[in-house]
């Protein structure tokens, strides 16, 4: 039930906690040029000579090459992001607040290690700063009203106040230094000092212990060719770029959250009533569910959603012999139907149970939904506007795929337009498809490097990455600009640099007619619709038809002919006596007729009739009876003969009763036998199409691998009818960027991409932006800069990947503005990074919602979570045993094989996952690794040296390396997991130290970076073998127990490999830990246990 007021308060509550987050300053050990911490004491001691631009010497002393530009980058007023826990415990006394959350779980989760600032400023290389770079984190300025106990005060509204009157503080410190505008110390000093005053805090308010220096600032610097000069200035590490953004001359950009914004945007449609409906419902309180999709009674709602008549026309164009799942194609089916007048829902996929794969057929029904909008113009130029821009009606089918993860994005997106997502037999699958070359090849010095694996190059501009500014900015620079070939295009270009911008695409590649692609795309829909109308045909007369009612009515239809038959009888009988009684009767009348005439003859005479003598007397006595007598047997004849003809019309109407019986039953053993043929016939045209069986489980693995209604016959047809569909776009697109309205327009592009220019229609030139790229992702981070400047139920459709890892308030700014929202991932998989304190999380929510804190606590929900708990359509799962509603879950199963699919469907699903490439679970098989030989628990014991590594753990990962090395094996097919970031970066370290026979593996720096990390660092990854490093001591177990506390961490961890995981611990620590005690009891230990 939506509750608009409850809607406004939840959003309030993540409003508030959104001030305190932090903004994570870039690692040093990632930066090419290190960067200095420079704290107040040195400012005093040193002064300007610490400055690079104002010093000769220090430039020297740093590196930098004055023949290069440098840009430099202060991040002012530096604290330790670990303070916040600390002050805030101190000053609130919090340790009551989350208590159920343990302190291993919260150091694990917590984005606590590392550095954070109160503002950030981008300098030229004289040191002149660019105020409209400056962005501030509001996170110093809430935390001091939170010491000042004025939480109450932490607006939006405030803040923006307060900012502007920081800026006219900044002005006046500028003053003096107006002739040359370059930062020297003393004024950088005064801008932090400035910053901490209006913020209200002291120096030491932010400091780990009262001894340590207050760092002023830290000075980070870029160098690149001065032949740049002029191009964008861009951060190149900063994934955000665009936080620097200047969105309003009066708001200061924030620097720390990414949400604020979007959150009092969502505050105020709500209030308005303009809010998307997707939005309201996340927001709402769960309602009436439909019934449990893991239960037998499930099965005809899932036939009655899969009906033939619900299949999408469109499907992604893989190998069509392979099926969708019975839940995948459910969950398709159940959100087109759902979603048509929009909302939200969502898919609940345990690991390797094909969501990507789910979203790609959203994806292709949603193409092919607005290609039907084109084949109903007469010409492509009814497809815009007198000013250019594309008619209503082709509007609504933009498509954003987000998430917290940007690995996930940047995979769906990087991996739709390769040739690698199709099946071979899909070569004629193109879509601009030199463009798609140009946007995904990997670049080396402003040049794009060839494509030289066939199955990386591109087939069709199907997706782009974008959401950061330097990566819209990326997107618009080789969708429009960049010639790889100049201005003198080959005609032949071989695949793999085959790179070409769209005007190039456009003047240099053929395309059909408009016509011929309307004309191919409508035989499409028509081919499949043949086939599909023979399926709702054939389920329609399925439904229908039922042998048994035949048989039933013939069988009452001869049981009425024996009961005719015996009424026809007894009534033939009775018609012979009455036969018999009229043949008696009639004799009798001849018989008194002749006594009576006889009688007549001699009457009395005349005085004997006057005189009434004796004799007249007798003789009329006699007359009488005579008379009487002939009468009643006259009157017994007619009722006789009226009795008889009854009964003939009785046995009339009986044998022609019987007669219509008779034919009744020919009649029906007719119409059975022809619709035993029909359907034979159409069983003969569907081939081998899955179909509906009520008698089947739930549970049955036949059953969920595959979607009713599918073969490869109608899945090559769906296919086909998507790729008409993006041919039917190309066309269009040719035909219509001639018309110089909408040329015109495709120049405005560039411009609405910045997201930075008023004055644009940027609504509907993103829509023309959706039609040249039908899918476009994004991190959530960057969603609302990017589309600062469309307004509620501007998008159509918002597909959430990897929802378990993101926290509530993350999909605000994408649910707003889309009408219609997926949510896909899996709770038990990643939980989501806290990046406050979990108590202070608490302490906020509970300002704002008192007791109904804990239902929406970012500390305690992802946005999955959220999205399961108002969906109608799911099931409920035992979860620790607390039985849970979860969304449509999907059970099949395709990545790992034993011994890890095993582990994890015990641990985390109840054991409902089924394999899809095997008939049963019992024919999953386990193999052996090329080097490694058998999976196994690899024994290691040992004391903890810092928290929870010790160098045995290190030792012994190391020798599984080295053996596969040594072996012939190579690294890059290997991820060596931890729980524990200790874990992961002292592992790191004694890898690089101590493993120089790994050197002859030539990648062995880019393993260590990419293949060694926590188990958060892998969520959507897989690879052929995972070590999962366990870490801890006997003397220290607090980390296996929360390791242990729930079925996500191993969960992940094992589902990552797909053939074999080598699990390093003590099993003395953790083979009696729940979840671990399974995967210990499932693996062979080759080392002996040695108990100390």
């Amino acid at each position: 039930m939506i509750d608009k007021e409850q809607a406004i308060k939840v959003l309030g509550a993540w409003h508030r906690v959104e001030f305190f987050q932090t903004y994570s300053l870039p690692d040093k050990k990632d930066e090419e040029l290190i960067p200095i911490d420079i704290s107040f004491n040195e400012i005093k001691r040193c002064g300007d000579t610490l400055l690079p631009w104002l010093n000769v010497y220090t430039q020297r002393q740093l590196g930098l090459d004055p023949s290069k530009e440098t840009t430099y980058t202060l991040y002012l007023g530096l604290f330790d992001k670990a303070v916040l826990s600390r002050v805030a415990e101190k000053c609130y006394s919090l340790s009551h607040y989350n208590h159920n959350i343990m302190d291993e779980e919260i150091e694990q989760r917590l984005d606590s290690e590392g550095d954070s600032c109160f503002a950030k400023l981008r300098l030229n290389e004289f040191g002149k700063p660019d105020w409209h770079s400056f962005s501030i984190s509001t996170l110093p300025w809430a935390l001091g009203h939170l010491l000042n106990n004025s939480i109450d005060k932490v607006t939006l509204s405030n803040f923006d106040g307060h900012s502007v009157m920081l800026m006219e503080a900044f002005d006046r410190i500028s003053i003096g230094n107006q002739e040359n505008n370059i930062l020297n110390s003393e004024i950088i000093a005064a801008l932090v000092k400035q910053i901490y005053s209006w913020a209200g805090l002291k120096f030491n308010d932010l400091s780990l212990s009262t001894e340590e220096d207050i760092f002023c600032f830290r000075l980070a610097y870029y160098q690149r060719e001065r032949k740049q000069l002029g191009s964008i200035i861009k951060d190149l590490h900063d994934e955000n770029e665009d936080e620097t953004a200047k969105l309003d001359e009066t708001k200061l950009p924030i620097l720390n959250s990414f949400y604020i914004r979007d959150l009092e945007n969502a505050i105020n449609s709500v209030k308005a009533g303009t809010a998307s409906k997707g939005l309201l419902q996340y927001l709402s309180s769960p309602g009436k569910r439909h019934t449990d999709l893991y239960s037998d009674k499930a099965i005809s709602l899932i036939a009655k959603n899969l009906h033939p008549i619900n299949t999408p026309q469109g499907r992604w164009p893989s190998d069509p012999q392979y099926n969708m799942s019975l839940m995948q194609q459910f969950a398709v089916n159940t959100a087109y139907k759902e979603l048509s007048a929009g909302g939200i829902i969502s898919v609940n996929g345990p690991p390797g149970t094909g969501k990507t794969t789910l979203l790609r057929d959203v994806i292709a029904q949603n193409i092919v939904e607005r290609a039907k909008v084109l084949a109903c113009l007469n010409k492509a130029s009814e497809g815009i506007d007198k000013d250019g821009f594309l008619i209503e009606s082709l509007s609504g089918y933009e498509m954003v795929v987000a998430s917290s993860n940007n690995a996930a994005v940047e995979n769906i997106s990087k991996e739709l337009p390769q040739k690698d997502s199709l099946w071979d037999g899909y070569t004629d699958c193109e879509y601009l498809k030199s463009v798609a070359n140009q946007l995904n090849a990997k670049k080396y010095k402003e040049k794009l490097l060839p494509i030289k694996e066939e199955k990386k190059q591109c087939w069709g501009t199907i997706s782009a990455v974008m959401g950061a500014k330097k990566k819209r900015d990326d997107f618009s620079n080789r969708f429009f600009f960049h010639k790889h070939f100049g201005n003198d295009v080959p005609k032949d270009r071989a695949e793999e640099i085959n790179f070409l911008p769209i005007w190039q695409q456009f003047s240099n590649v053929k395309s059909i007619s408009f016509y011929e692609a309307k004309k191919d795309f409508l035989s499409s829909i028509q081919d499949f619709d043949n086939i599909n109308s023979i399926y709702i045909q054939f389920d329609n007369l399925r439904t229908n038809f039922c042998a048994e009612k035949y048989e039933q009515k013939i069988l009452i239809l001869k049981k009425n002919i024996i009961s005719d038959d015996q009424k026809i009888d007894l009534a033939n009988l009775d018609l012979k006596d009455t036969c018999t009684s009229i043949n008696v009767f009639n004799k009798k009348e001849k018989i008194s007729e002749l006594a009576l005439d006889k009688l007549k003859l001699y009457p009395p005479g005349f005085l004997s009739k006057l005189f009434n003598t004796k004799k007249n007397k007798l003789y009329t006595s006699n007359l009488h009876q005579k008379i009487s007598s002939l009468e009643l047997i006259k009157k017994e004849l007619l009722i006789a003969d009226s009795h008889s003809e009854e009964l003939n019309h009785y046995l009339l109407r009986l044998k022609k009763k019987r007669q219509v019986s008779l034919s009744k039953i020919v009649e029906i053993t007719a119409e059975k036998a022809s619709k035993e043929q029909e359907l034979s016939l159409l069983a003969e045209a569907m081939g081998e199409c899955i179909l509906p069986d009520a008698t089947a489980m739930i549970s049955d693995a036949k059953l969920q691998q595959n979607a009713y209604w599918q073969d490869k016959n109608i899945n090559d047809l769906r296919s086909k009818v998507f790729i008409s569909a993006l041919k039917l776009h190309q066309a269009w697109l040719y035909e219509v960027r001639t018309i110089a309205s909408f040329k015109s327009k495709m120049f405005q592009l560039v411009d609405c991409l910045k997201a930075t220019k008023d004055g644009l229609n940027d609504e509907k030139l993103w829509q023309i932006i959706f039609m040249f790229v039908p899918v476009i992702s994004t991190t959530f981070a960057s969603l609302g800069r990017m589309f600062s400047k469309l307004n509620d139920n501007s998008i159509g459709w918002l597909m959430i990947d990897e929802a378990g890892q993101a926290v509530p308030q993350a999909a605000i700014g994408g649910l707003l503005r889309a009408k219609r929202t997926i949510v896909v991932g899996d709770p038990l998989q990643i939980e989501p990074v806290f990046t406050s304190s979990p108590a202070l999380v608490d302490f906020v929510m509970e300002s704002v919602l008192g007791s109904d804190k804990d239902k929406w606590s970012p500390a305690s929900w992802s946005v999955q979570e959220l999205a399961d708990r108002v969906n109608p359509y799911g099931c409920m799962l035992k979860v620790q045993d607390e039985e849970k509603w979860i969304g449509i879950p999907l059970w099949v199963h395709r990545r790992c094989i034993n011994p890890m699919f095993d582990i994890a469907n015990k641990i985390a699903y109840e054991e409902r996952m089924i394999h899809g490439n095997y008939k049963s679970n019992k024919d999953v098989p386990v193999v052996q690794h090329p080097q490694l030989k058998l999976n196994r628990w690899v024994e290691v014991t040992g004391n903890c040296t810092y928290k929870q590594y010790s160098k045995q753990l290190g030792e012994k990962v190391l020798e599984l390396l080295i053996d596969i090395v040594d072996n012939g094996g190579v690294l890059k097919n290997v991820y060596i997991i931890s729980p524990f970031k200790a874990v992961k970066s002292e592992l790191k370290n004694f890898i690089r130290q101590n493993g120089k026979e790994l050197e002859k593996d030539k990648n062995l720096n880019s393993f260590l970076k990419n293949n060694v990390g926590t188990v958060h660092t892998f969520q959507g990854k897989e690879s052929d073998t995972v070590i999962l490093a366990l870490g801890c001591d006997r003397n220290n177990q607090g980390g296996a127990i929360w390791a242990s506390s729930k079925p996500n961490l191993l969960n992940v961890a094992l589902t990552r490999a797909k053939k074999n995981v080598f699990v390093v611990g003590d099993s003395f620590i953790w083979a009696d830990k729940q979840f671990f005690s399974d995967c210990f009891s499932s693996l062979s230990i080759k080392e002996d246990i040695k108990e100390n």
